[in-house]
């Protein structure tokens, strides 16, 4: 978990949403992101209730699904 840089409490996960990259292209391979916003709890920390990270994490990679299909159908 991670914390704020001011006062270094805890954040909490406030909200999480998906993006995408490539989904417009057919030349390159779509990527599938969801995010989580963290905010500070601190009522007394300047940055209390604003978010203060956003982690990335990739949930679908179309180029390693494809690279996957692949290589378990050439086995």
């Amino acid at each position: 978990m991670e914390r704020c840089p001011l006062c270094k409490t805890e954040l909490f996960l406030s909200r999480s949403y998906y993006t995408t990259e490539n989904d417009h292209s057919v030349d390159l391979p779509t990527k599938v992101f969801l995010n989580v916003e963290q905010r500070c709890r601190n009522r007394q920390c300047t940055h209390y209730n604003r978010v203060v990270d956003v982690e990335k994490q990739l949930v679908y990679d179309e180029a390693a699904a494809i690279e996957e299909q692949t290589g378990a159908t050439a086995q």
